[in-house]
């Protein structure tokens, strides 16, 4: 895969690599997004844009063990773990899991694309945008279903 990779892709070392394959990995479960993913990230590391990966906060704050059995808080977002993408730039010190394959080759080879935001859709995967605008359209319409979501999961009886 090392080889066939994109030319003009701006890692250069296989460690680098395999550390955003598994920031893909865990981003999402949905192979067809894993290539849109990873082109996200590239164009966020391309204009210096912190990747502000949720599952690197998660990482750091469980020392890997990825059970935070909760939503991501404020405070959260400004810990101070090395790992943590929202506070430090570029990738973080080394992979967060171990990536399968199709995250590895979503890296090498990224879908070409100018998204530089995503949200999860309330379906498995996601949305993309290109612009922050467009974003928070995305984030207000992900808050509606997760609100929903969560609505009909307190209405739900209990099985006896």
């Amino acid at each position: 895969a090392w080889a066939m990779r994109d030319q003009s892709m701006m890692l250069t070392t296989k460690e680098e690599v395999l550390t955003l394959a598994s920031i893909v990995e865990k981003e999402t479960a949905l192979p067809i997004e894993r290539p849109l993913v990873a082109g996200l990230y590239l164009n966020r590391l391309a204009i210096k844009m912190p990747l502000q990966a949720d599952p690197t906060v998660v990482y750091g704050l469980t020392e890997g063990k990825f059970d935070l059995g909760r939503d991501l808080t404020l405070i959260d977002l400004k810990d101070l773990s090395p790992y943590n993408t929202y506070v430090h730039a570029g990738l973080p010190p080394k992979p967060i899991c171990s990536p399968g394959k199709k995250s590895i080759e979503a890296v090498l080879n990224p879908e070409k694309s100018a998204y530089l935001y995503f949200v999860a859709n309330g379906e498995g995967g996601h949305v993309f945008a290109v612009t922050y605008d467009e974003h928070l359209k995305n984030v207000a319409k992900w808050r509606v279903i997760k609100k929903t979501q969560a609505q009909e999961a307190a209405s739900t009886p209990l099985a006896p």
